[in-house]
């Protein structure tokens, strides 16, 4: 078979859509690496994905709300670097949010590690099942 200009030209702009469509699509959204490890306060492991992440910043008070899959290892560096603690109860805590990722059903059955300092306040549940992290801060 005898590749003809025609058809090379053919195959280079579908192999430019392809890698088009794969850099909108599927590459990771760098900025909420960044968010992810400014608000938490620890380096990115590769056991951390599919991080999704919304603040909501006020005059007088802030919510920030971020979802992800990772290892029970890099809880517990965030549960260090933050001090937090394991709370007693199935508390939800924190304020009520809608979104496709964030699964407040499942969140309302674990237990969270939080700290609750004056008006600011953090809360991190980890479904151990999934890998999935939930992890909420805010001040009033």
């Amino acid at each position: 078979m005898i590749i003809t200009k025609r058809r090379f030209m053919k195959i280079g702009i579908l192999i430019v859509c392809l890698t088009l469509c794969w850099w909108i699509f599927f590459r990771p959204d760098p900025e909420n690496k960044r968010k992810f490890k400014k608000t938490l306060g620890i380096e990115l492991t590769p056991d951390v994905e599919d991080i999704h992440y919304y603040y909501d910043y006020f005059p007088t008070d802030y919510a920030i709300f971020i979802a992800f899959t990772c290892d029970s290892s890099t809880i517990w560096r965030i549960v260090s670097v933050n001090g937090l603690k394991l709370g007693g109860d199935k508390d939800m805590g924190g304020l009520s949010f809608k979104a496709d990722w964030w699964d407040e059903e499942k969140i309302s059955t674990l237990i969270p590690f939080k700290k609750e300092k004056e008006r600011f306040y953090q809360y991190l549940w980890y479904d151990k099942e999934n890998k999935k992290a939930y992890y909420q801060e805010f001040s009033i």
